[in-house]
C-alpha cells in the first residue's frame, strides 16, 4: 500500500498521517468502514485536523480518531479505497 499523503496544513508540526492500516469491512448501512493507522498523532489539534479533513470529503460519512489506539475509523461510501484517504 502507498503511504498516505502528508497534509499540507497540520495543527501540530510533529504530526503527520502515517501508513494506512488498510483494514476494510462492510458496514451495516451499506457503506464500508476503513481503519487507518496514525502512528505519530499525539494531540487534540491533530485529532481535529484529521477529522475535519476527512469529513470534508464527499466519500466520507463519519470519521472518528482514537488517540489511545492511534487510529481513525472512517465510514465511507462503497468503493472508497484506503489509499484515497
Amino acid at each position: 500500500m502507498a503511504l498516505a499523503e502528508r497534509p499540507s496544513i497540520i495543527a501540530c508540526p510533529a504530526c503527520a498521517v502515517g501508513t494506512p492500516a488498510g483494514a476494510l469491512e462492510q458496514g451495516a448501512a451499506g457503506g464500508e468502514t476503513i481503519y487507518l493507522s496514525l502512528p505519530a498523532i499525539h494531540c487534540a489539534g491533530c485529532i481535529a485536523t484529521v477529522e475535519r479533513g476527512l469529513l470534508a470529503r464527499d466519500d466520507v460519512r463519519r470519521a472518528r480518531v482514537n488517540l489511545n489506539r492511534k487510529q481513525v475509523v472512517v465510514a465511507v461510501v462503497p468503493g472508497t479505497v484506503p489509499e484515497a484517504l
